[in-house]
């Protein structure tokens, strides 16, 4: 099983629109089942432990949580903001997902 990441943070349901607290999966930096929050610092460690590269500037990383507790959807996709090696934003996943779970949007 994959080390993943966990951002906690208030944002719309993919779903339903409501505005509520998730806690989104996903794998970029030093995955190491690190706690996150908007405005926090991106970790990296050891190589083989990170996902992605601290030199890209700009990067949409994919994002999973299980449930929204408004309308119970399920598998909810989201797009995480990192600038800078800091976590930004977050917002519903509008996309296609990649492949390797994130995309490299600028330097």
């Amino acid at each position: 099983m994959a080390t993943i990441n966990t951002l906690v943070t208030e944002t719309n349901c993919p779903v339903c629109a409501q505005l509520s607290t998730f806690r989104i999966d996903f794998r970029y930096g030093e995955c190491w089942m690190h706690l996150y929050s908007l405005g926090d610092d991106l970790r990296w460690g050891p190589e083989k432990a990170n996902v992605g590269r601290p030199e890209d500037l700009r990067v949409l990383v994919e994002g999973y949580d299980r449930i929204c507790p408004h309308c119970h959807g399920r598998d909810l996709n989201f797009d995480i903001s990192i600038e800078n090696n800091v976590l930004t934003s977050v917002a519903p996943l509008r996309r296609q997902p990649t492949e390797n779970g994130y995309v490299v949007i600028g330097d």
